[in-house]
């Protein structure tokens, strides 16, 4: 993984990172920062430094719409018909899990706009939560 694979996982996990007097500030979802990120992210510190100085000087585009999965960022998107076909491609693309899954698709300041429960499944059929 280079560094820049890694700067794009930890934010695909919904985890801001910054560098402030050659340390890294990371916030995270509890239990989204494993043993391996950390470790990665020793390995690769002096590029992930590079990287984030860069970064700092690139206006950005503010997200005005992401999607949840299980309180999880996995998605964003910029025009609210975007966000509508990522929160419809998710739930698609979760399938049958073991455990009741919660979908979400939420604005810029956090109000939801739509929520989805996916169903636990048996075998072949859904099963009340």
């Amino acid at each position: 993984m280079t560094a820049a694979e890694l700067l794009r996982e930890l934010h695909r996990r919904g985890v801001r990172i910054t560098a402030h007097d050659g340390r890294f500030r990371c916030e995270a979802p509890r239990g989204t920062i494993t043993p391996d990120l950390v470790e990665a992210m020793r390995q690769h510190k002096a590029e992930l430094m590079r990287l984030l100085a860069r970064l700092e000087h690139v206006p950005t585009v503010p997200t005005a719409y992401r999607i949840l999965v299980d309180g999880r960022a996995v998605a964003e998107a910029h025009t609210k018909d975007e966000a509508v076909i990522a929160f419809d491609k998710t739930i698609h693309d979760i399938g049958p899990t073991e455990n009741q899954v919660v979908v979400e698709l939420v604005d810029g300041e956090g109000k939801k706009l739509r929520v989805g429960f996916l169903p636990p499944w048996r075998g072949n059929r859904a099963v009340a939560p």
